[in-house]
């Protein structure tokens, strides 16, 4: 019966973050996406890899603060006393796989660049 009950908070545990990873996840990806200067319009392989790499550097450090206060906050369903955290790999995977979605889905700005640079690549290569 413990091993159920566990398995039941670890569940809590992961429902809890997924939710909090979305709630936060989502309109801060937007803010980091509304306010990434607008995609360069160059040609240069250079200005276009040095753009990317600081928006995917705005990109890490946001999720990096998600990460931070989650990791923080405490659980909010709690009915057996002596659980401790899960340190596993499935809150590790259903985090990743929340915070892949949200921002993959918001980065239209990043999206941008990164089809220039393979239309570059794609036309250096042909």
């Amino acid at each position: 019966m413990k091993e159920l009950n566990i398995v039941v908070h670890k569940f809590f545990h992961m429902f809890q973050n997924v939710i909090i990873y979305t709630v936060i996840g989502i309109p801060l990806a937007y803010l980091v996406n509304k306010y990434l200067p607008e995609s360069v319009n160059s040609s240069s392989m250079i200005e276009l890899l040095l753009y990317t790499i600081f928006q995917v550097t705005i990109i890490v450090f946001s999720i990096y603060l998600v990460r931070r206060l989650v990791k923080n906050l405490p659980l909010f369903i709690r009915y057996m006393t002596d659980y401790k955290i899960d340190k596993g790999t499935a809150p590790l995977f259903a985090e990743a796989a929340v915070i892949s979605l949200v921002y993959l889905n918001t980065q239209s700005k990043l999206t941008a660049g990164l089809e220039k640079i393979k239309t570059l690549l794609n036309n250096t290569f042909e």
